[in-house]
């Protein structure tokens, strides 16, 4: 977007100035440009590492409370967290103009992958600093990590085939 948006600038100014001026606002563009991208790609990683350690806080928090709430509301409670998180990831997917369609393709399999893994890795420092507080195998949780990953997309999908 931002891309574009600069070539307009560009086409709007070629015909205002001589070559020398022109040039030398075509370089300043095409800086602006090359910092735009790399604090894109910058704001990318964060995203990335935000929601990250965001979905493994939301698990170390929720993941216990799997042997005293009823099935529903346990995962009701999951569902809705994942989903506030999901919105956030949303924010700021939404404030960095340059996200291409291959961008969020590669985000929709983290997400996923960061729901399951933030639950397996949940599990396994719980099951290692209190015994009783998970039961079973570090994959029993499998169904918690689909209702993660189904909280965070739905607010995902939902902006990308709305707005996008």
């Amino acid at each position: 977007m931002v891309s574009r948006t600069l070539t307009q600038h560009k086409k709007h100014l070629k015909g205002k100035f001589n070559e020398a001026e022109f040039s030398h606002l075509t370089k300043v563009l095409d800086s602006q440009k090359k910092i735009m991208q790399h604090s894109s790609n910058i704001l990318f990683f964060s995203v990335i590492a935000v929601v990250f350690v965001l979905s493994i806080i939301t698990s170390l928090i929720v993941l216990p409370f799997k042997t005293v709430l009823p099935a529903i509301l346990f995962y009701g409670t999951y569902a809705t967290s994942a989903f506030v998180l999901g919105v956030f990831a949303v924010y700021f997917i939404h404030i960095n103009p340059e996200f291409e369609k291959h961008h969020h393709l590669f985000l929709l399999g983290l997400f996923v992958v960061f729901s399951f893994a933030s639950v397996f890795l949940a599990h396994s420092i719980l099951s290692m600093i209190m015994e009783g507080v998970v039961s079973g195998s570090m994959f029993s949780n499998w169904q918690v990590g689909l209702v993660a990953s189904f909280g965070i997309l739905i607010p995902y999908l939902l902006y990308w085939g709305l707005v996008e």
